[in-house]
């Protein structure tokens, strides 16, 4: 029997998959890469059996998308807490945006996963992550509306105008990550951003 190593299974469990989890996020900061990466080498950071860590995930891709479902959405309440007041529908989306940009300085093993990683992965773990950070799609959607509502940006189809806006910020944010100096990328890259999206978004809204 497994030593328990907490005052009750339920808080042992919680300790076991919470190490584990740790123990991707140092692999990541340490290789900055999945490649390679598998359950047998985070059982070994982690000081567990690779047994055990089957017990709790399925496969690598489980444990990356259970990592970023328990970290990206307090980067995306952030990141919409600080638009929601913005009475400018522009400015507003812009923020949202450049947010989804700029959080790849402070979180890189983030930055790793959705700008390098992210694609290697299964379907259904890449499902996951989408989920993950779907309300930021919810607000952008909510201050375009508003934006055209108010005759700042011009109508255009949903899946036109999410292709557009996800490829921008994915690219730039890909841009920023893979810098050797991403803080000085990201100053930048956001002007570009801001304007290549302001200016493509108001379309003929602006041509009055």
């Amino acid at each position: 029997m497994p030593r328990i190593n907490a005052a009750t299974i339920e808080e042992h469990k919680a300790l076991t998959r919470q190490r584990i989890l740790d123990a991707l996020q140092t692999l990541l900061v340490e290789t900055e890469s999945l490649e390679g990466l598998s359950l047998g080498d985070v059982s070994s950071v982690a000081g567990i059996g690779r047994t055990t860590v089957y017990e709790y995930f399925t496969d690598l891709g489980d444990v990356v998308a259970t990592l970023v479902e328990g970290t990206l959405p307090g980067v995306v309440d952030d990141i919409i807490s600080e638009s929601e007041d913005i009475p400018d529908p522009a400015e507003r989306f812009l923020t949202i945006a450049t947010g989804m940009i700029s959080f790849v300085v402070e979180d890189p093993v983030l930055g790793l996963i959705l700008h390098r990683a992210e694609s290697s992965l299964s379907p259904d773990a890449q499902s996951r992550i989408a989920a993950a950070h779907g309300s930021l799609t919810t607000a952008m959607g909510d201050a375009y509306r508003d934006g055209v509502e108010r005759k700042v940006f011009s109508a255009m189809p949903p899946d036109v105008l999410g292709a557009l806006v996800h490829d921008t910020t994915m690219s730039a944010a890909k841009l920023v990550f893979q810098s050797s100096d991403a803080r000085a990328e990201l100053d930048r890259v956001l002007p570009i951003v801001r304007s290549f999206l302001l200016n493509g978004l108001a379309g003929k809204a602006h041509q009055h």
